[in-house]
């Protein structure tokens, strides 16, 4: 309902408020708006005469949606200066969530729309921006509009700023905030005050930040693997007010101190003992315009301390003005000299790095209508060593400086490391752009030269992996041309004495020899070659090195012996290509290797290793810091197609296998995961199962694609005996099954008879504790060899059996023996109660068909015939066998 004068619609905007002034009010109820219950009650009327007679506008708004009410009530001079002006609202939204469905008004109202949570507030305002008062207070729960999030939130506040605010206005403002994120950044918590008045107040922030350094700056610093960031700021400050707007505010920071935080739910400051910053009295002034926004910065000489104190950071006095397009400042500071290796001790604390070399640096810069820039970084004392518990290796440094200047628009950067043991490294580059810029664009043209030598790359050792060594020298000449964001070089690199070992694992490569020529953005091979055992490795190609590198390799090995421990022998011929790209599809290697000869020997373990909960700590070294798990890595997609032949000297040992390997596989890597397709088959060899040495008749490990766990089909059987009996194993190597195995079938004990002791079971009942204990031994035994059988093969027999004799006197019968051939065995038996014993040599003619010879206690000479009732014969010509069982 709106009433108006007629002459309303010809008068201008302030003359038509005012008419409307007392006859204007507008209702909506038992309204639905996209979904969403809604109530409304304008009213706009007059409050009586303002200044210079003009009327005083009041207002009174009252919204309901979804449950959710707001008020506001104020009066207004509409055409005065809004010193009279008076406001105050109300908000009471218990269901937020219940605004959700207008965003369908607009899909934009979906990036601040709540979805869920409440909130109140109570606001009061006298004046008019930007010369208000203000005082109030709100609180949030469980808030959710569009990327931000606030698990709870508190503010009280009461100011005044503008021409209104006098130097002794009162101040407060109180404020904290918890789980807090917008987007990606997160804060667990914030909490600020401030109190005082204008001239003269109190401001102090904290908060703590769910992100902590990376990992190199973390352990830089000295961090103990922080849950994230905690910081407190504490200053005083005093605003002064201009007469045309805005003003000046003057801080003086008591202190700053940034340092880890270890996830606690209490928002305290940061220790003193842990800190990876920290400032004591810093001054500054900042200047802001009418509509509040930073106009100048001036900061007084100050000092901070990073790392706990280990480096110092002091500057001159700081000019900066942001009113242009560009920020102009001025900046010198230096960079006290601080020492080098307790720092890389933080970063590597199982290298060894020790030395009392000190650095400092140098920093002036003037960015104005031209950028002045001259920035150093160099040695001013001592030296840096890499200690083991065997050796010192100095770098013997003598010269370490890394210098760039920017004048008018030249930037020139000039690194020179030069020692003992590091070599000589020295180069020059010049870029050439606008005076203006603050960085050489992509398109500067540069120009320079590079010069290396490095006497002994063995100093790099400290950042390969553990137990790693690197010898041999390298030396460089390039000149660089080309633009800042493509560079290119012409010249060459050359190696000799190239090696890398690791006698743990196995691994040592010698002999290497490196050429490599440089021209313009590609990079070619011209030679390149290491020996491994009596053979060799080279590889030729070349790389581009533009905008978009890439490279291509061709790996030829012969004879190249990758592995030389004492159980693990591999030596390998074949080739490789290798293609690197930044394509899609482009990183791929291709090749065909063939084992010449090999040895795994399983039966000797790895040297013993701590677990990774526990830390080693010593009196004369940096403890080691527990490693974090790292984040993943965006994959590298690599596709891989290798063929690999198993030759045939490839023999493995150990848990009870003594066996050659033949056969081809091919390792590809489909989606990014390892697979293996092909057979492994066994070429003869034993088996040690249930205290025999059996011989592996079949044996093959059958891969379809997870290389961990391929199929197995192997049958082992125990020689010099009648029947055909032994272990048939199938199933995968993660879950194999195990079974005896007869020709002909027979019942299972008298399958454990035949394997354990060669013999039928008729006489099981008189022997059965023999039988017991030798298959509990066996299966005791697991995997490893058992301890008779330890002590067996140190007396060079194969067999020791304790046994009641077949006679009516049932006497106790020991026997030992040795095999000394497939056909040939020897014997001695002796009953603990005769005086003499019997000694036999048997002699296998045949499968059925045996003589034995004895001597002693008794003499003879038997022939031996077996013949198996009930027995189906075998067809001529054709050895009886287990069919291969089908996965």
């Amino acid at each position: 309902d709106v009433r108006a004068p007629a002459r309303a619609r010809e008068m201008a905007p302030p003359r038509l408020l005012q008419s409307l002034v007392g006859s204007g009010r507008v209702r909506v109820h038992d309204s639905v708006l996209a979904g969403v219950p809604v109530t409304a009650d304008i009213a706009l009327g007059s409050g009586g005469a303002g200044a210079k007679g003009a009327a005083t506008t009041t207002l009174h708004v009252q919204l309901g949606a979804g449950g959710n009410q707001f008020t506001l009530d104020g009066n207004a001079d509409a055409l005065g200066n809004g010193a009279a002006d008076r406001w105050r609202a109300s908000l009471q939204a218990d269901r937020l969530a219940a605004l959700a469905p207008l965003a369908r008004l607009d899909p934009a109202f979906a990036d601040w729309l709540p979805t869920q949570g409440s909130a109140s507030a109570n606001v009061s305002a006298e004046g008019r921006w930007p010369d208000m008062a203000s005082s109030g207070q709100a609180h949030v729960e469980q808030l959710r509009a569009g990327a931000l999030a606030v698990a709870r939130g508190d503010l009280q506040w009461r100011l005044q700023i503008g021409r209104g605010a006098e130097d002794n206005t009162p101040l407060a403002l109180t404020a904290q905030v918890s789980g807090m994120q917008l987007g990606n950044q997160r804060a667990d918590q914030l909490r600020a005050q401030l109190r005082g008045t204008l001239a003269s107040h109190h401001i102090e922030l904290l908060g703590t930040l769910p992100v902590a350094p990376p990992p190199l700056v973390e352990q830089l610093l000295g961090a103990a693997s922080p849950r994230g960031t905690r910081a407190l700021l504490e200053a005083q400050g005093a605003w002064q007010a201009d007469a045309g707007g805005g003003g000046h505010w003057r801080a003086q920071v008591d202190r700053l101190a940034i340092g880890p935080w270890d996830g606690s739910a209490t928002a305290e400051a940061p220790p003193a003992g842990a800190l990876w910053a920290d400032s004591g009295k810093l001054r500054a002034e900042l200047g802001f315009d009418r509509e509040g926004t930073l106009q100048t910065l001036q900061a007084e000489p100050g000092r901070l301390l990073l790392a706990g104190g280990a480096v110092a950071l002091r500057w001159d006095a700081v000019q900066a003005d942001l009113r242009g397009e560009r920020a102009n400042f001025e900046l010198r500071a230096d960079v006290e000299p601080f020492a080098l290796a307790p720092l890389l001790a933080r970063a590597q604390p199982t290298a060894g790095w020790q030395g009392d070399l000190r650095l400092a640096a140098r920093i002036a810069i003037k960015a104005a209508e031209r950028f002045e820039a001259d920035l150093s970084f160099e040695r001013r004392d001592g030296d840096l060593q890499l200690a083991d518990e065997d050796s010192v290796q100095r770098f013997g440094l003598t010269e370490f400086r890394l210098a760039v200047s920017a004048h008018d628009g030249v930037w020139d950067f000039s690194p020179v490391f030069s020692g003992r043991s590091l070599g000589d490294i020295r180069g020059t580059l010049r870029a050439r752009t606008a005076p203006e810029a603050r960085w050489p664009l992509a398109d500067a043209p540069i120009e320079g030269q590079i010069q290396a030598r490095v006497a002994d790359i063995g100093i790099w050792t400290g950042w390969v992996p553990p137990g790693w060594r690197l010898v041999g020298q390298a030396q460089t000449t390039a000149t660089v041309g080309g633009r800042f964001g493509a560079p290119t070089y012409t010249g060459e690199l050359t190696g000799s004495g190239i090696g890398v070992r690791n006698l743990l694992q196995g691994v040592n490569v010698s002999d290497g020899e490196l050429r490599v020529v440089l021209a313009g953005d590609s990079a070619r091979i011209e030679s390149f070659s290491a020996r491994g055992g009596d053979g060799r490795v080279q590889v030729s190609g070349g790389a581009s090195l533009g905008a978009a590198p890439s490279a291509r390799l061709e790996l030829h090995a012969e004879h190249f012996r990758l592995l030389g421990r004492l159980d693990r022998q591999l030596t390998v011929s074949g080739h490789a290509q290798i293609v690197l790209g930044a394509g899609a599809g482009a990183n791929r290697v291709d090749g065909s290797f063939g084992v010449d000869e090999g040895l795994f020997d399983f039966s000797r373990s790895d040297a013993p290793s701590l677990d990774a909960d526990v830390t080693v700590h010593s009196a004369d070294r940096t403890a080691a810091a527990p490693i974090e798990p790292q984040a993943a890595r965006p994959r590298r997609d690599l596709a891989i197609v290798l063929d690999v032949d198993l030759g045939d000297k490839l023999r493995a040992r150990g848990r009870g296998v003594d066996t050659g390997l033949r056969g081809n596989l091919r390792i590809t890597n489909p989606a990014g995961r390892l697979t293996v397709v092909g057979t492994i088959r066994t070429d003869g060899g034993t088996y040690a199962a249930y205290g025999q040495k059996l011989d592996i008749e079949r044996g093959d490990i059958i891969f379809t694609g997870a290389f961990d766990n391929p199929r197995l089909d192997i049958l082992a059987a125990r020689p010099n005996t009648d029947v055909r009996v032994g272990v048939l194993i199938s199933g995968s190597a993660q879950s194999p099954r195990v079974q005896l195995h007869s020709e002909p079938e027979m019942s299972e004990s008298d399958k454990l008879s035949w394997l354990l002791l060669g013999r039928a079971s008729e006489g099981l009942g008189r022997n059965d504790t023999a039988i017991i204990q030798r298959a509990a031994v066996a299966l005791l035994a697991g995997e490893g060899e058992a301890p008779t059988d330890t002590l067996l093969r140190r007396l060079g027999l194969d067999d020791l059996s304790v046994r009641q004799s077949d006679t009516d006197v049932r006497e106790t019968v020991i026997s030992l023996g040795k095999q000394l051939s497939r056909r040939w065995y020897v014997g001695y038996e002796r009953g603990v109660n005769t005086t003499t014993g019997t000694w036999q040599l048997i002699y296998r003619i045949a499968q059925r068909f045996s003589v034995r010879m004895q001597s002693g206690f008794e003499n003879a000479i038997d022939v031996l015939w077996t013949w198996r009732l009930q027995e189906a014969p075998a067809e001529p010509g054709v050895r009886k066998s287990v069919p291969a069982r089908a996965p």
